[in-house]
């Protein structure tokens, strides 16, 4: 994951970043083009009534937000085993998956 930017995630009032009359739409979708992905809170969209406002992202639900933040957590632990370890991290990670799927 490292320290740049790869994914935003818009949730409460700042999903309204993401919505038609958002001041901020070009550089978010130019973010997009850089291969930033957009996540927008489905639930946070239908609270303020705003689904057919959205410009731009993906719409997910909570569960999805949660198990990505926990995905990345996970990932960067992962890094974290490797670097102490000094093992290849491609590697560990194709050997974890190998087994995973063996079971």
């Amino acid at each position: 994951m490292g320290d740049e930017l790869w994914r935003l995630v818009f949730v409460n009032n700042g999903l309204k970043l993401t919505i038609e009359g958002s001041e901020v739409l070009p550089i978010l979708k130019e973010l997009a083009e850089s291969g930033v992905h957009r996540l927008v809170c489905g639930t946070c969209l239908t609270h303020f009534n705003l689904q057919h406002k959205k410009q731009m992202g993906e719409t997910i639900n909570i569960l999805e937000i949660v198990t990505s933040v926990q995905a990345e957590a996970l990932f960067d632990s992962m890094e974290d085993v490797a670097a102490k370890y000094g093992l290849d991290l491609e590697r560990l990670l194709t050997d974890l998956e190998t087994a995973i799927l063996a079971d």
